[in-house]
């Protein structure tokens, strides 16, 4: 029967008189420079919505990253509108810096060193304290949410 159909269509002279053309709408990739100096691009996104977090109830993530040494910076967001994301860009040093510390001193699978090694060009000094203080606070909030006593 399919191929009944396909012989009709194929001989139906207004079928292929009025038969949509498919047409690609992708734009073609264009090569662009490597950027020579940080922050001379940035890459900006945002991701969401997520799960509701936190008392102001977050559900989207603001991203942007460093093109040449691939350093992040992430920030929390209600919405995702432009308007939130300016606000969002002007109150940056309130968010996110432990997991941000985090992302910037693990190597990239790309370049194989950390974003803060590219950046500043040594290995970063993580202090005793900092990390006890990161680990508590994993095991704490752990222990909250499975209720764990």
């Amino acid at each position: 029967m399919r191929s009944d159909i396909e012989n009709y269509v194929k001989n139906c002279k207004l079928c292929q008189v009025n038969k949509p053309l498919k047409t690609c709408n992708k734009a073609p990739m264009v090569i662009t420079s490597t950027s020579t100096k940080p922050f001379e691009r940035l890459a900006l996104d945002i991701v969401g919505p997520l799960p509701e977090a936190g008392l102001q109830n977050f559900k989207f993530l603001l991203t942007l990253q460093d093109d040449l040494t691939k350093f992040l910076c992430v920030y929390p967001m209600v919405t995702s509108s432009s308007d939130e994301v300016a606000r969002t860009l002007n109150d940056w040093h309130c968010y996110l810096a432990t997991a941000i510390f985090s992302y910037n001193t693990t190597p990239h699978t790309n370049t194989t060193y950390t974003p803060y090694e590219l950046l500043y060009g040594y290995k970063p000094t993580i202090p005793n304290s900092l990390y006890n203080t990161i680990m508590i606070q994993l095991i704490m909030n752990t222990s909250a949410h499975y209720n764990i006593a």
